[in-house]
Order: C-alpha cells, then sequence, then structure tokens
C-alpha cells in the first residue's frame, strides 16, 4: 500500500476535498506552491470515511497494483473492444463497417471501464483508503 499525508482542504456532505502537498519541500517554500506542478497542488475528491474536518490531516492509502489495474481498464479495454469490433466490422462491411465497429467498440469500451471503475478494488480491499493523521485543536468532536 502506498500512502501519503494529505490536508482537508474542503468538506462536502459525504466527500471532503484533499491538498495532497502537506510537508513543504524547499522548492514549496520558495515559489510558495508545489514545485512539481509550479502552481497550487489540484484538490482531490475522496468519500469522507472518517468524518475528517476542514483542517485535519489524514493520511490516503492506495493498494498496491491499483493504478495499473485502474490504467488497463481505462485504457487497454476500450482500445481491444474499438480495434476488435473495428476488425469485424471491415469484414463485413468495408471502410465504414470499419468506422462504424470502432465507434461502436470505443463505445462499449467505455462503458463496461467505467462500470468496472465505480468498484475498483484489489482482492476486495477498496482501491483508496482514508484514516485521520492529527486532529485540527478547533475542531470539536464528540
Amino acid at each position: 500500500m502506498n500512502e501519503t499525508e494529505a490536508l482537508v482542504a474542503r468538506a462536502e456532505g459525504d466527500y471532503i476535498w484533499v491538498r495532497s502537498c502537506v510537508r513543504h519541500c524547499e522548492k514549496c517554500e520558495d515559489s510558495g506552491s508545489c514545485g512539481i506542478t509550479a502552481q497550487q497542488p489540484a484538490l482531490q475528491r475522496l468519500r469522507n470515511t472518517v468524518d475528517a474536518r476542514v483542517g485535519d490531516v489524514v493520511v490516503v492509502g492506495i493498494a498496491s497494483g491499483a493504478v495499473l489495474k485502474a490504467a488497463a481498464l481505462t485504457y487497454l479495454l476500450p482500445l481491444i473492444l474499438a480495434l476488435g469490433a473495428s476488425a469485424i466490422g471491415l469484414y463485413l462491411g468495408g471502410d465504414g463497417g470499419a468506422l462504424a465497429g470502432l465507434v461502436v467498440g470505443l463505445t462499449v469500451g467505455w462503458t463496461l471501464a467505467r462500470q468496472a471503475g465505480q468498484g475498483l478494488s484489489i482482492a476486495g480491499e477498496p482501491a483508496v483508503s482514508l484514516r485521520l493523521k492529527t486532529v485540527d485543536s478547533t475542531s470539536q468532536r464528540k
């Protein structure tokens, strides 16, 4: 499991928006932003499973292999289905059939990838885990 710390920047209902650049390196301090992007680090939306509040530091973990699995679903599945459907379309209907098959294959591949991505997990574990690291002293917990 790969983990990084993130600062909760915003909370909306069941979701939190986190900024992953919690510790500042020299580049960050010199430029006033994240040295990797040369601007303010992007916010990421996560389901708030730990009752985190604005100002809390959370540890965000992603399962080993989840990125590779997501990339395969996102890129390879639609590409393979598009090429296969295009080949079938070419055989059945020439160039027009190949184009129609390509569109159908991409659409089916994208739809399947989207559905599979909804429940992306590795061995039944959630792909992204969240745990509270510290609590801002101004937060009121019950």
